[in-house]
């Protein structure tokens, strides 16, 4: 089963901190400079971790998941964005979903619903 993670960083050298970035891409969505939710099974999170031991300098950087409740809400203020522009958010009451594909998001059976930007 998955479940939601913040990760958040503070690298001090520029070359780790295109490294974490360009990782953590891969692997959740970019929410804000140094901020991204991935959703992972134990075994993606002990992965996680692991490679981001190996990218970091654990006596200069800074790096923190926190694990967020299954039921989440979030408050946006000031020029935050609840979601990128043409991602599209996916959810039937017990698993959250992004979509970059408006196409993919009209496949949905009736029964889940919608939130589009």
């Amino acid at each position: 089963m998955k479940a939601d993670y913040l990760v958040c960083y503070d690298i001090k050298d520029e070359r780790r901190l295109q490294r974490v970035c360009r990782y953590l891409k891969g692997k959740g969505l970019h929410l804000q400079y140094s901020v991204f939710l991935c959703s992972l099974r134990w075994p993606e999170l002990k992965e996680l971790k692991a490679e981001l031991t190996s990218l970091i300098d654990e006596k200069q950087d800074d790096v923190r998941l926190y694990p967020l409740p299954a039921r989440a809400l979030v408050a946006a203020f000031g020029r935050a964005e609840p979601l990128p522009k043409g991602l599209y958010l996916l959810s039937d009451r017990k698993n959250i979903s992004f979509v970059d594909t408006p196409l993919l998001a009209g496949y949905i059976s009736l029964r889940k619903f919608l939130i589009r930007r």
